[in-house]
């Protein structure tokens, strides 16, 4: 196992950097940051960074890249696999390509935000759960609009709240496997895609005058859709109670 440390270090990758199995590589603090540029980073044990930055500007990436309190900066070129998890107070910057993931995922450290200024797509997995402690897992969109064209999955593991605090336009699947807020202020939230909520589990609408357009695909509600204020618009596609 190796750490690096260097205040403000720049560590940057072109060609082959390789974690073995069984051991971690961690980057904490000190204004540090990875480029990720070309070539391949091959996790093969850990690769844990803390109140640092990482930026995915190409190449490959193999195994999970685990960020607590970081930058999370996924470049436009950079559209190959990978697996990242968020916890603590993070950020993000750039769109989620097709098979890539991104999991918000509370340790037991407290609970966890991920946080990106302005919008993006996700085209991959976007993932909101806890797998070791019950802590919230809050995503956020400070201006503009969360596109999903590929699949968010809002699950519950080891308990915790699961919060949405941004505008939403649902094109592929939302899967609501455990209870959710969508509690931006003045909302709007589009659905053309699948929209599910589980049974047993409730989507909470609510901040000021939210507005959910129900526009074409199929929206399923198993569980309970609470909607508090604003308006619901039926516009199109399905919409399924009960089950």
């Amino acid at each position: 196992s190796t750490t690096f440390s260097k205040a403000s270090g720049s560590y940057t990758n072109n060609n082959a950097f390789n974690i073995a199995g069984g051991v971690t590589l961690s980057i904490s603090g000190s204004s540090q940051v990875f480029h990720q540029n070309g070539g391949t980073l091959s996790v093969g044990g850990a690769f844990d960074m803390s109140s640092a930055t990482f930026n995915f500007n190409g190449g490959a990436i193999s195994g999970t890249v685990t960020l607590t309190s970081s930058a999370l900066n996924i470049g436009a070129g950079a559209t190959s696999p990978v697996v990242f998890v968020v916890a603590g107070t993070s950020t993000l910057n750039g769109n989620i390509s097709s098979g890539q993931t991104v999991s918000v995922q509370p340790n037991c450290g407290g609970n966890t935000q991920l946080a990106s200024a302005n919008s993006f797509t996700n085209a991959g997995i976007l993932k909101l759960e806890s797998l070791s402690c019950g802590y919230q897992a809050t995503l956020i969109v400070s201006a503009g609009t969360l596109t999903n064209t590929g699949t968010i999955n809002v699950n519950g593991g080891a308990g915790g709240g699961r919060v949405i605090t941004a505008n939403l336009d649902n094109q592929g699947a939302m899967n609501v496997n455990t209870s959710l807020s969508l509690n931006k202020s003045s909302g709007v939230y589009t659905n053309t895609g699948t929209f599910i909520i589980a049974s047993s589990q409730t989507l909470t609408v609510s901040s000021g005058s939210p507005v959910f357009n129900q526009n074409g695909g199929s929206l399923t509600i198993s569980g309970v859709y609470t909607h508090a204020g604003g308006i619901f618009i039926y516009a199109g596609g399905t919409l399924a109670v009960g089950g």
